[in-house]
């Protein structure tokens, strides 16, 4: 049983589909295909460049949870330096 093929998703085409493009899942001719392709190759840098400022970002996030984390630890060990030093002022009071 022979199967039809599907057209052109282009408007106006009448020329059969000879490809299926997996990033949109559509069914296109072999001169739309070029088109479609170099239109979704153009369009790659701007993704690469969003891809990498999102990392980016991350990253930075990352570090500065990390020099938070590093802050809270030393305002930990400065707070209880202040309470062990009024404790030993306090104990040599009452001596």
């Amino acid at each position: 049983m022979a199967s039809a093929s599907r057209p052109c998703v282009f408007n106006e085409c009448k020329r059969p589909s000879r490809a299926l493009c997996i990033c949109c899942q559509q069914y296109l001719c072999r001169d739309h295909l070029k088109e479609h392709y170099d239109l979704i190759n153009s369009q790659l840098p701007s993704l690469a460049d969003q891809i990498n400022a999102l990392s980016d970002q991350f990253n930075n996030s990352v570090l500065l949870e990390s020099s938070g984390l590093t802050r809270l630890q030393q305002w930990r060990e400065d707070a209880h330096r202040t309470v062990d030093q009024f404790y030993e002022t306090k104990y040599r009071q009452f001596e």
